[in-house]
């Protein structure tokens, strides 16, 4: 191979990884981004076909099962959930310097299968204190999911307010 023949493949070899480099990669992450939204499409039509569901009466069907120990049993009244993880909570609080500024108890909204008990909760402190509060809910002994967080900072410390919702079981 000559001189000429070398370069007229390195130009070839050069427009090809051009041609990649512009039109496929971008092609490529377009693809990423649009199979992430059809993720959050596919989640939000599922939550509102068993909104829809619920409003029907329909029957919902179960897609995870969950451990019969780690949720309430239909006997135990809302109060006395909502009482016992905040009690839960107020211990905790009380070993991790935190303060307790208010709590509401918002009434539970019953389900046919599993329904969401929630406490409303407002600590002040210091983040490294909240964060180890945190650590130390993860070892409750009940299922727990965290709702509307929101931190508020001042001096010297921090405000957390938060929604945990424990769950009872309808059946």
């Amino acid at each position: 191979m000559n001189r000429q023949e070398i370069r007229k493949i390195a130009i070839y070899l050069i427009l090809i990884l051009a041609i990649i480099r512009f039109l496929i990669v971008p092609q490529a992450s377009a693809l990423k981004e649009k199979q992430e939204l059809f993720q959050e499409i596919k989640e939000t039509y599922e939550a509102k076909l068993i909104l829809l569901q619920r409003n029907q009466g329909q029957e919902i069907p179960e897609k995870t099962s969950f451990d019969e120990d780690s949720i309430y049993d239909k006997g135990v009244s809302y109060t006395d959930i909502q009482t016992e993880l905040l009690q839960n909570v107020l211990s905790i609080v009380e070993r991790e310097g935190l303060s307790l500024v208010n709590y509401e108890m918002p009434e539970a909204t019953p389900s046919k299968i599993l329904t969401d008990v929630p406490v409303i909760i407002r600590l002040k402190g210091k983040p490294q204190a909240f964060n180890n509060f945190l650590f130390e809910l993860l070892r409750y002994d009940k299922k727990i999911k965290f709702r509307q967080f929101e931190t508020i900072k001042q001096e010297p410390d921090n405000t957390f307010n938060f929604t945990l919702i424990t769950f009872r079981a309808e059946k």
